[in-house]
């Protein structure tokens, strides 16, 4: 290899030559049974050695043609038992301490993903961790190239000397490796360099290769049903809406009406029955009725479902336990009060199929939001023990994906990994509401959920993933500065009602105008999620300024030294066009911009929303204060 040097002495094996050293190691951090190996011995740029449980272990480790090393491992069972694999951490990384700012990627749409200061908490990260400075001028990234098929992640906690140590992950599940059998891991990445954005999107770009993602350029735009009823939504609703938004100009921006959760109940206020895909008493002609009636005004008719979850008040539940994942006594397994799918027996992927079938070829519809499908990957007995439940996940959306051919799938509730190159779109963040901050259950959400707040916070640091593993949905634009019933009553729900009415509900003007700005600028899927006819002119005018999507090339600016106070920079031809500043503390912001590559720093400066213009002089190089919870949108002219 070119820059990197391998070396192996005694006990120890070390990757050098970058800011990061790398060390093999291969231990199973859940248990500690294949964690004592013997030395290591080093030939070529590759590592071998032995554990005591009878497991032998390779290394290989190339340079590609843009200096990223490439790491892969594969492991024999050598002995004459099975033998288990759990957590398997393959690498231990030493990070300089300089490199403060941790990129976190969470597993699914609710874990955290953020830019983090680094303190002296342990911090984990799905599929790929990056790494970079306060100024943005040095970065690492750190990631899995194929995610797809085994859960892996990055954890990072801090040295005594002030570095940071990070472990390589992959869950192998304990699933039994036979005697004889050898595995090859998911090769691992490393990349070093000045710009984490530059260092994402090439990491984004190599694992969607490995998985075939080829996202469409053509972003999905839409409206949803949900936040404005909540799942009480019947055909009248449907149809209004669909009036609604053609009366009042938006017929030609909004592609798609999407019909979401609720569709399928017996009668309004039943139990729900997750599980029967068929047309409840809300829509008594039936779902090919009212995707007809969609297709007739000119949108694409789209549903939601859960396919892989199913309620216990079902008669699929009720007809069908033995499709379900089961717990140690051999019954279905609860989880949270929903039982999931068994996507490794072949009779559910069948009934997997048939749903769809009739979804897209009976019914008629274009689009899906498939959505709460972390439940096919909880933990159980299933058909197939020896398939990982990330694969199980990916064996069901192919199944899916199958059935639809070219027509659009929304994940949402998914896992990431295994979803990449089947999707096109994928929800990257919490629930929003009419409420700028929720502080709930911040323990296992730090930025809070069911808020713009925790909604922005993934918007910004999910950016990497937008038109690399699929088009990003930051959930829906909302702009009311009121709440609706339906949304008033599904708090007193959520965690026993404990923020049913504080904080209190609607957005002030620069909390929508922040929301529409983050959106529009970002390039994101645009889902209406207002009733037209329920808001007033001028929140209807900023509502419209969301449309059309504008497809062109959206990046991180340089500066991280408040991950809070976020910078957007649209380039065009090479050039800088428009920044986008997003304030999203409580207290007033000044920021800056440094010198910034094809930007003359004599500019004048005109705010996309509204029309306010700057002078940016070389002497005067900061924009005009940023209140609380506000965004703006710099035209450079």
């Amino acid at each position: 290899m070119k820059n990197w040097k391998t070396q192996a002495t005694g006990d120890q094996a070390v990757i050098t030559g970058g800011i990061v050293s790398l060390h093999p190691v291969f231990a199973d951090q859940s248990n500690g049974t294949v964690a004592a190996s013997q030395a290591w011995s080093e030939a070529g740029g590759k590592f071998s050695t032995k554990t005591t449980s009878g497991l032998s272990i390779i290394v290989a480790s190339g340079e590609l043609s843009d200096g990223r090393l490439r790491l892969s491992v594969i492991v024999t069972n050598s002995g004459d038992e099975p033998i288990p694999l759990h957590e398997m951490a393959l690498f231990r990384l030493v990070i300089p301490g300089s490199l403060d700012r941790v990129l976190l990627n969470g597993r699914e749409m609710n874990s955290r993903s953020d830019l983090c200061i680094a303190g002296k908490v342990a911090l984990q990260s799905s599929c790929v961790a990056g790494y970079t400075n306060s100024t943005g001028t040095r970065a690492v990234v750190v990631g899995w190239e194929d995610p797809s098929g085994n859960f892996t992640w990055v954890n990072t906690e801090p040295a005594k000397d002030g570095s940071f140590v990070a472990h390589a992950m992959c869950d192998r599940e304990g699933i039994l490796l036979k005697p004889g059998e050898a595995l090859e891991f998911p090769p691992i990445l490393v990349h070093e360099g000045e710009d984490l954005w530059e260092l994402m999107r090439t990491y984004a770009l190599t694992s969607a290769r490995a998985c075939g993602a080829k996202p469409s350029s053509d972003i999905m735009t839409g409206w949803c049903s949900w936040y404005s009823y909540y799942g009480t939504e019947s055909v009248g609703d449907i149809l209004a809406n669909v009036k609604a938004l053609r009366d009042k100009g938006f017929g030609g921006d909004v592609k798609t009406i999407q019909i979401d959760d609720g569709w399928n109940l017996e009668k309004p206020g039943a139990p729900r029955v997750w599980g029967d895909w068929e047309a409840g008493a809300k829509f008594p002609q039936g779902m090919k009725w009212i995707a007809d009636q969609i297709r007739s005004e000119g949108f694409l008719p789209g549903l939601w479902l859960a396919p892989f979850s199913v309620d216990p008040a079902s008669n699929f539940f009720k007809d069908h336990p033995d499709l379900l994942v089961k717990g140690d006594d051999g019954n279905p397994r609860d989880f949270w009060g929903v039982y999931a799918l068994d996507l490794t027996n072949p009779r559910a992927l069948d009934f997997v199929r048939s749903t769809f079938e009739r979804v897209f070829n009976e019914w008629g519809f274009a689009y899906i939001k498939i959505d709460f499908l972390l439940h096919a990957i909880q933990p159980g007995r299933r058909y197939d023990q020896s398939v990982t439940t990330a694969q199980a996940l990916r064996n069901g959306l192919k199944a899916i994906r199958e059935v639809a051919g070219d027509r659009f799938i929304l994940g949402c509730g998914c896992p990431m990994g295994p979803a990449l190159g089947i999707v096109d779109a994928m929800r990257i963040g919490p629930d929003v509401s009419h409420r700028w901050y929720i502080p709930m259950n911040l323990g296992e959400w730090p930025v809070g959920n069911c808020s713009v707040y925790s909604g922005a916070v993934h918007t910004v640091w999910r950016h990497w993933m937008h038109g690399t593993w699929w088009q990003n949905d930051p959930d829906c634009i909302l702009v009311h500065d009121q709440s609706t019933e339906g949304e008033k009553h599904e708090f007193q729900k959520i965690d026993n009602g404990a923020f049913a009415t504080e904080p209190s509900y609607g957005l002030t003007n620069e909390e929508a105008g922040f929301w529409v700005r983050l959106i529009w600028m970002s390039g994101s899927m645009g889902m209406v999620g207002e009733n037209p006819d329920y808001l007033n002119e001028s929140r209807l005018a900023l509502l419209r300024k969301a449309f059309p999507i504008h497809g062109k090339s959206v990046r991180w600016m340089g500066g991280f030294e408040d991950p809070r106070v976020a910078r957007l920079v649209m380039v065009e031809d090479g050039k800088p066009t428009m920044i986008g500043l997003f304030n999203l503390t409580d207290s007033t912001q000044s920021p800056t911009v440094n010198s910034l590559d094809g930007m003359e720093m004599s500019a004048r400066l005109v705010e996309w929303l509204t029309g306010e213009e700057v002078m940016m002089t070389p002497s005067a190089p900061q924009f005009p204060d940023l209140p609380p919870r506000s965004g703006r949108i710099w035209k450079i002219n």
